[in-house]
């Protein structure tokens, strides 16, 4: 029988991450607007969904990894895009109950903005005031 469980990811700060003395990864903090990293591990079949769509929506456009029939472990990648708390929960698809559960809670960020873009990666934007097409 698997043994699935949450694994912080690396590119994520260790402070974000809450540990049990036994070690088990209970608890994550992250802020609005940022994506976050988990790693199932051993949880091939398994799919991973938040109970707070408000909070972090299970779309596959900001909850990537959800899903995997092969692989053991993964990545799973996710966007807050409102501050509160809520749960991701591991399930089988078999029984109603999560296999396990990792709480999320998205902190404000001070002096926010309203953002309609954001971006994954680098960006550029070159401005000047001899471009010969607008943009």
């Amino acid at each position: 029988m698997p043994d699935p469980k949450f694994a912080p990811h690396q590119s994520i700060p260790r402070a974000q991450y809450l540990f049990l003395e036994s070690g088990w990864l209970w608890k994550m903090n992250v802020k609005v607007d940022a994506y976050s990293k988990i790693v199932l591990k051993d949880a091939a079949g398994l799919k991973i969904q938040s109970r707070g769509m408000h909070i972090i929506p299970n779309s596959p456009e900001v909850f990537k990894g959800a899903t995997s029939n092969s692989s053991a472990d993964r990545t799973v990648e996710f966007l807050a895009i409102s501050d509160g708390v809520t749960m991701l929960d591991v399930t089988d698809g078999v029984k109603p109950e999560p296999v396990m559960s990792l709480q999320v809670e998205v902190m404000p960020v001070p002096n926010r903005k309203l953002n309609l873009v954001t971006f994954t990666g680098d960006s550029l934007a070159l401005n000047s005031p001899d471009t010969p097409v607008p943009y």
